[in-house]
């Protein structure tokens, strides 16, 4: 005779029972907690940068989490946090490299959104001089240009990064 789902459970032990009850409760438990973290990309990379605190990576995300919600003064101190830990010997070249550059092309970002666009541009300049592949300080140092009414020299800059990466947009001045 076939065992029902209903007979398992009869046949289980009251104590049996009781703890598979409990272990389900408390991964369910376990389940909700994690959940929360996930709510946002805020909460996400808080948690990613409380539990990895020597890793530049969960700071660059959470600088761009800060961003989003436009808390640029906390973005800006993620960000800075990011660079410095970029320097770390325990990390690869490449690691030292990746979080180096984009520090530094996400704090330029960020002073350029609080009106310091031409300490943001130094450091653009340097990263595009440093490391001329990276789409993303081509982009954003073109972006900067042509806020700053200088848009055709940022052509190239837009360009080179929408080839780099499709996912930029192509973007021409006025003429």
């Amino acid at each position: 005779m076939p065992t029902t789902k209903r007979s398992l459970l009869v046949s289980m032990s009251r104590p049996v029972l009781a703890c598979v009850v409990l272990v389900f409760l408390v991964l369910g438990m376990g389940t909700h907690a994690r959940t929360q973290v996930w709510r946002s990309n805020l909460t996400l990379w808080t948690d990613a940068a409380r539990k990895s605190p020597n890793k530049p990576r969960p700071f660059i995300n959470l600088g761009l989490a800060q961003e989003e919600i436009g808390d640029l003064d906390a973005a800006l101190r993620s960000h800075s946090t990011s660079l410095s830990l970029a320097f770390q010997p325990r990390l690869t070249q490449y690691q030292q490299a990746f979080s180096r550059v984009a520090s530094e092309t996400n704090i330029a970002r960020v002073l350029a959104q609080t009106g310091r666009e031409e300490a943001a541009l130094r450091i653009l300049n340097d990263v595009v001089a440093r490391h001329p592949l990276f789409p993303h300080s081509r982009w954003n140092r073109g972006v900067l240009l042509a806020r700053l009414g200088r848009c055709h020299e940022g052509d190239a800059d837009r360009q080179i990064a929408a080839a780099l990466d499709p996912s930029f947009p192509t973007l021409e001045c006025a003429k």
